[in-house]
């Protein structure tokens, strides 16, 4: 599926992100996890991974990386429990490009999944 033209400029820091043109099999995964275990916040948005599935951090972190070219901070301690791990993608711009284009949100499935 192709992917509407995004170059978002933050500030006068001139740093822009570029997102992908293409939404790829790597890309739906780290969206459908963010679905079922992700959140918004005013930086960004955030997942939380059981702290015994490191191999699961590790793929969602270098999907975030090498897709849309933005690390990923792991953070601790998580409110949901003592072995859940919470990671952040600070930038406003993945928050609204994943909220405003592509209508992610919590509450439901966007028909353009189907």
């Amino acid at each position: 599926m192709e992917l509407p033209v995004i170059t978002y400029g933050h500030g006068n820091q001139h740093k822009f992100t570029k997102f992908p043109r293409m939404l790829n099999v790597r890309l739906m995964e780290l969206f459908g996890y963010w679905v079922g275990d992700g959140w918004y916040d005013p930086r960004g948005v955030g997942f939380v991974v059981c702290g015994d599935d490191t191999d699961v951090a590790e793929y969602l972190c270098s999907i975030c990386e090498n897709y849309i070219k933005t690390p990923v901070t792991k953070s601790a301690p998580c409110p949901d429990g003592p072995n859940a791990i919470s990671y952040a993608i600070h930038g406003v711009a993945i928050k609204d490009y994943m909220k405003l284009t592509l209508n992610l949100n919590k509450d439901h499935i966007p028909g353009w999944i189907f």
